[in-house]
């Protein structure tokens, strides 16, 4: 089964340069609606595997072809062909491709983030325009991290050479079903850690995360008031392992199981708790903020 990668050809350093490409258009269609194959997509809009190929490469369509693939999709011909936003579903299709764009960018330089900033005001823009609906938006922030407060502030003074700065965060339940926020501390503390270390515990350094454990529920691996390290580009299950997660409304710091029942195991390391089982049915109103990379020691 062939599979596409919503990633976009014209994505450069510089996040300033970025300009989406036709091809960059169909691609982020055929992840929207057929994210396993490019053939079911085509099978979709009616056009062969091999018009489509020719397509993903930036080969310009036939006009009825192009409406086609408008037509069968919901976005617009202009949007398609020229990027102009002329519908809700073209100003959704194209906050999805800013913020898959604006999530893969390095942020290093003052230059980049004052460009990263721009294009999170372009999604802001898009959105008050079009009046993207909350559902959509929570989906927007549950699946790309990076936001606007996530960013650094252009004030804040570099790390010394092979250190790197991580921001102390809480996580929050959001108002919206099945999402959740993440909010930096106002006045942080200034944390630095060694970037060949981060690394070396299985953590990007731009997705590092500082949090403080609360509860005595992970003792005696996490203490009540331990820092802990975690890597938030995990927001699904991979393995067993501890994750921070919010479910039934509350925030927890859990080890996860699961069985080849499709049963989802809450582990408490400290044996005072039960453990709490998620049946298939519940398990999409349980959100992963991240996986606890370490805490006084490696996970």
């Amino acid at each position: 089964m062939e599979t596409v990668k919503p990633v976009y050809a014209s994505i450069k350093d510089d996040p300033s340069e970025l300009e989406f490409t036709f091809a960059d258009r169909l691609r982020a269609l055929v992840a929207h609606f057929d994210p396993k194959s490019d053939r079911a997509f085509a099978r979709r809009v009616g056009i062969s595997p091999t018009s489509l190929q020719n397509y993903l490469k930036d080969q310009t369509p036939r006009l009825d072809q192009a409406a086609s693939i408008a037509a069968s999709t919901g976005v617009s011909v202009g949007w398609l062909a020229t990027g102009a936003i002329d519908t809700p579903f073209d100003g959704e299709m194209h906050i999805e491709m800013l913020t898959r764009a604006v999530d893969s960018f390095q942020h290093g330089s003052q230059a980049d983030k004052a460009a990263l900033h721009g294009k999170i005001d372009e999604i802001r823009r898009i959105n008050e325009a079009f009046k993207i609906s909350d559902e959509r938006m929570e989906q927007f922030r549950k699946g790309f991290l990076t936001t606007i407060e996530q960013l650094p502030n252009a004030s804040e003074q570099p790390a010394p050479a092979g250190f790197i700065t991580v921001p102390k965060i809480e996580i929050r339940p959001s108002a919206g079903a099945g999402s959740l926020d993440l909010y930096e501390e106002s006045e942080p503390d200034i944390f630095a850690f060694r970037e060949e270390w981060l690394r070396r515990i299985g953590v990007s350094p731009k997705f590092a995360r500082l949090m403080v454990a609360k509860g005595d529920s992970m003792r005696e691996t996490i203490d009540d008031g331990d820092l802990m390290i975690v890597d938030v580009s995990v927001r699904e299950f991979i393995d067993e392992a501890i994750y921070v997660l919010v479910y039934g409304g509350l925030v927890r710091v859990k080890r996860l199981q699961l069985l080849h029942s499709g049963m989802l195991l809450l582990k408490s390391d400290n044996p005072r708790y039960q453990t709490e089982e998620v049946p298939l049915a519940e398990q999409q109103e349980l959100i992963i903020g991240g996986r606890v990379r370490w805490a006084g020691g490696s996970i």
